[in-house]
């Protein structure tokens, strides 16, 4: 039944959840009760014993109250099908046919409660914003009041020194939104009406609240919003099992959250944990205590922490796990929780709550949960800084968070945060900035990288950062996050500081990455979060102890399992439920000296020349000894964060973009000047960026030049125009030393930062992510308008010393790396080498014949839109029938190659419902960038795609394939030819390195 019942989707079985009869003061569990992913029942199933008489214990059954909307019997030989309190059909079990019409009837039935409150819920989300209009207004006329402004301005200046030193009236308000809308949720499940009048939050919030939700505003509100809480109600009613209470309330904060704030759920990343993880940590916890420290989660003097507790999972679950004789103390003593946001504040408090009064058969309020953005709070002390303790949004709150600060704990367990920031700043949704955790930050884990581009202000690493300064000395910190850590080449700095902060370290990678593609994609499987996130994830535990009197402290130990390839979500969590801790086959690794912990590269590899670093880089002379790379300056490709507005598929496009981005930009800013302040207001019409909102306040204008406009490559083989201009483009990085002007010619090699495996080369400025992060090696840098050779002195004299040829030139260097980059064999030997740090090229044979091979290679790509044609035929086909609407759809780009049975190539490319060419070589789709053919590249980039810009959309969304399709036919042909000659070249070099 588990099997069909999760090949239908979102349907899961349940086993032996608690059922409440309409009219009965009992609970029944059926064997099975199959619900969705709203927690709504669609069916049940109850299995009997063979010596049963099916159709005696059916009505037995109904007798105590079974439903009889939707329910199988069976007893391993017969199964019953019964609806609406009607036998439907009866299969023999032996019948497979039988059985499988039985099954899909089954699954297929949708009882009435269900479609109401689908429906409810979608009633819910199209009156939502007319209620928030309402609410606000009302929220807007009270603020004429003397009462409602005061109590206002006191929970202002609290709440900033509680959750953000940022919070604002508009905060305030949305938090009373949320206050106000979300009462009847949580009455309607828990029955818990004390609740909103004795929680010391929800008090605040109510006595702001009465200040003007009254009236014909409450009867408004009521009036709209009575259908949902009613099918709450009625949903609800039926759930016996407190745990699939819990559940319930989860997906109601889940689908409310996402309606009323689809941005805070995002940068709060609300999916919460399944409960496989959490079982599994806390046992592995108490396990591992034993272990280190022989004491458990239940002893006293454990005290318990887990700093971003969301909706209560963690501790719900602990609750059901510490022995109820222990129990009592530890609720009231040594649990605590973290929460930032309001509504899962607000169910965390109810959910532990009612965890502990039905284990425990009696109510007690639970004093240790505190609303506090838990990277602010410091009060702790971090390396003997002492933070005033802040005071909190209520009285009640802050001796709270005071009391949780002077306990000593040791352990802090969860699931922190994972977002990075924000994809668009126009969403105005950006992670907050923590002085105090960034410092700590810089100073440990950045200062120990050697990384290029260390980015480690993400949310998790600042948890990890907090609850390691946090933890009594002797302790354990056991998170699930995002799994970049394990082998992210901006985490060797992190990698080595946590290997000096802890003894000993146990990490389980769950994978399920979703942002890798290919092979290595489909290697990554699902992600145990039910495949709700795309970040991989890993499970660990860092543990802290102290060496006793007698006893010298040791190198950190750690531990690390991988799941096997391929494995799906319910794989992946069954494997978390069904084995022990200790039962895990967990691998001990020795990192190496770059503090890489998994996939250790070839050790050759630190024997050769590195292309760069950053010792060269930063050398102010051109002869410096600190001169030890190839290449004296790279850079990252230019990074616009408005594609949209300053790319274009030629000159007059871009120009018509960017004079209208000028022109409401200088509008906004003239606006600002007339309000008489400089507090940002979105004008959502152009792309708003951090460089373009300081320039705004600080009263810059900006001016369109034509001659900024320039030619860039945007994707391999895919040349645009680009408003090249520092004021437009976020970063240009070094570009602007590498193309300082529109008729500047240069070359540059560019190589994926985290896989340098994939280089191509180009003579034109080249995106960020041309061929991934791209990172740049110009064979000339200009300063002051005079062209200085990039290649270092140091460089050409370790050639020609090591090849004794005194004639080596820089550019043959230069063509001789960029051959060594394209070679089949040196990729694949040192590709994890090319994964964890910039390339290093060594010394080949027949320094000739690979500078040759490179100035071969460079001519193909460089020179691509000037290359001979490949002889490819081409093919017409008729539209259907000459009405408008025919020849439309037939001229509808396609823009694939033709695939076989088996998904091979067939030589073929379709173009659009008019013309497919044919007679593209195997070889062209042989040379591959990354995860695609340069073919590939260059159809993918010519499809037709609504822009993700709105205005953009709505005003510039110009480009029709059909407008371009004799030049892309050509461009096809040119690259079939470079992608030909490419494998050519490339199957000339040996095939094993030298």
């Amino acid at each position: 039944m588990s099997g069909w019942a999760e090949g239908q989707g979102d349907l899961r079985l349940i086993p032996e959840a608690g059922y409440s009869p309409p009219g009965l003061k009992t609970t029944v569990r059926p064997d099975g009760t199959l619900k969705d992913a709203l927690q709504q029942a669609h069916g049940y199933w109850e299995s009997k014993d063979v010596g049963d008489t099916l159709d005696d214990e059916i009505q037995k059954k109904f007798a105590l109250g079974y439903p009889r909307d939707n329910i199988i019997f069976e007893d391993s030989q017969t199964a019953v099908l019964i609806q609406h309190g009607e036998a439907v059909m009866r299969a023999d079990m032996a019948d497979a046919d039988a059985l499988n019409t039985l099954l899909g009837l089954f699954f297929a039935f949708e009882p009435l409660e269900v479609t109401k409150f689908r429906e409810a819920i979608e009633h819910f989300r199209a009156e939502l914003p007319g209620l928030l209009d309402v609410l606000r207004g009302a929220i807007a006329d009270a603020e004429a009041g003397a009462t409602y402004r005061e109590r206002r301005d006191s929970f202002i200046e609290t709440a900033r020194k509680a959750m953000n030193p940022a919070f604002d009236a508009r905060d305030a308000g949305e938090m009373l939104i949320q206050h106000i809308l979300t009462g009847e949720i949580f009455r309607g499940v828990f029955d818990n009406a004390q609740y909103f009048e004795e929680n010391n939050i929800a008090q605040q919030l109510q006595k702001l609240a009465e200040t003007f939700y009254v009236g014909q505003i409450r009867r408004d509100v009521d009036g709209r919003t009575k259908r949902y809480y009613g099918a709450i109600k009625a949903a609800a009613s039926k759930i016996a099992d407190h745990h699939e209470k819990q559940k319930f309330l989860k997906v109601l904060y889940e689908t409310f959250y996402r309606a009323y704030n689809p941005a805070g759920a995002d940068k709060l990343g609300i999916f919460y944990t399944p409960g496989e993880i959490v079982r599994f940590m806390i046992e592995a916890t108490d396990t591992l205590l034993g272990r280190h420290f022989g004491v458990g989660l239940a002893d006293k003097g454990v005290e318990i922490l887990d700093p971003a507790t969301g909706t209560g999972t963690f501790i719900t679950e602990l609750i059901d796990y510490l022995p109820r004789a222990k129990l009592a103390y530890k609720y009231e003593h040594e649990l605590h929780c973290n929460e930032l946001a309001l509504l899962p504040y607000y169910i965390a408090n109810l959910n532990i709550e009612a965890t502990y009064e039905q284990k425990m058969g009696q109510y007690a309020e639970f004093k240790n949960i505190v609303l506090v953005d838990t990277l602010d709070n410091t009060g702790f002390g971090i390396r003997g800084e002492y933070n005033a303790l802040f005071q909190s949004v209520s009285a009640e709150n802050l001796e709270r968070v005071q009391r949780q600060n002077a306990r000593p704990v040791r352990v802090i367990i969860g699931n922190p945060p994972y977002r990075a920031n924000q994809a668009n700043e126009n969403d105005n949704n950006k992670n907050r900035e923590y002085p105090k955790i960034d410092k700590r930050i810089k100073d440990t884990y950045i200062a120990h990288s050697r990384a290029q581009k260390t980015k480690l202000y993400d949310m998790y690493a600042r948890f990890l950062r907090w609850a390691t300064d946090r933890l009594k000395q002797d302790g354990i910190v056991a998170f699930v996050s995002n799994n970049s850590f394990v082998d992210a080449k901006t985490f060797d700095g992190f990698r080595e500081v946590v290997a000096e902060e802890f003894t000993d370290i146990y990490v389980i990678n769950m994978r399920g990455n979703a942002n890798t593609s290919g092979e290595r994609r489909r290697q990554e499987g699902g992600n145990v979060f039910n495949d709700q996130i795309k970040v991989g994830v890993a499970v660990y535990f860092l543990i802290r102890t102290k060496p006793g009197s007698k006893k010298k402290s040791r190198p950190c130990e750690i531990h690390y399992h991988e799941v096997p390839d391929f494995w799906d979500a319910e794989q992946k969590k069954a494997f978390l439920r069904d084995n022990k801790f200790w039962d895990i086959d967990f691998e001990r690794i020795c990192p190496d000296d770059k503090h890489n912990w998994v996939n250790l590269a070839e050790h050759d590899w630190e024997a050769f020349l590195p292309v760069a670093d950053k010792g060269t880089k930063m050398e102010t002379g051109d002869t410096g000894a600190a001169q030890q790379a190839i290449f004296k300056l790279y850079s990252l490709g230019v990074v616009t964060n408005r594609d949209d507005w300053v790319y274009g598929h030629d000159t007059k496009e871009v120009s018509a973009k960017v004079r209208f981005l000028v022109k409401a930009y200088n509008a906004e800013s003239s606006a600002m000047l007339k309000r008489g302040n400089l507090e940002f207001e979105t004008n959502t019409n152009i792309k708003w960026t951090r460089a373009v909102k300081r320039d705004l306040e600080s009263g810059l204008r900006y001016t369109y030049h034509a001659e900024n406009i320039r030619d860039g490559l945007y994707r391999p083989f895919f040349k645009m125009k680009i408003y090249f201009d520092k004021k437009l483009n976020e970063v240009q990085y070094q570009m602007p030393q590498i193309f300082p002007t529109s008729t500047t010619e240069n070359l540059l090699i560019s190589f994926n930062t985290n896989d340098a495996s994939f280089a191509l080369a180009s003579k034109y400025v080249v995106d960020l992510h041309f061929n991934g992060d791209s990172q740049c090696l110009p064979l000339y840098r200009y300063k002051g308008g005079e062209r200085i050779d990039n290649i270092t002195d140091f460089a050409l004299k370790a050639f020609r010393a090591h090849y004794k040829d005194p004639a080596i030139s820089r550019e043959a260097i230069f063509h001789y790396v960029y051959a060594v980059l394209h070679h089949p064999a040196y990729r694949e030997k040192y590709a994890l080498n090319l994964r964890q740090e910039f390339p290093r090229v060594p010394f080949y044979p027949d320094f000739g014949q690979w500078a040759a091979w490179g100035a071969e290679l460079l001519a193909l790509h460089v020179g691509f839109e000037t290359a001979q044609p490949y002889p490819l035929a081409r093919e017409e086909h008729p539209p259907k029938n000459s009405t408008p609407e025919a020849l439309a759809l037939a001229r509808k780009a396609k823009l694939k190659p033709v695939r076989d049975a088996a998904k091979g190539y067939t030589g073929a490319i379709e173009l659009d419902g008019l013309t497919t060419l044919r007679g593209v070589p195997p070889e062209a789709w042989a040379y591959r960038l990354g995860n695609r053919s340069a073919l590939e590249w260059v159809l993918e980039r010519h499809k037709e795609t609504a822009p993700k810009d709105p205005t953009i959309r709505e005003k510039f969304n110009t480009y029709r394939f059909a407008d371009h399709k004799e030049r892309v036919i050509d461009l096809l042909a040119r690259v079939t030819t470079v992608s030909v000659e490419t494998v050519r070249v490339l199957g000339q070099m040996p095939a094993e390195t030298v």
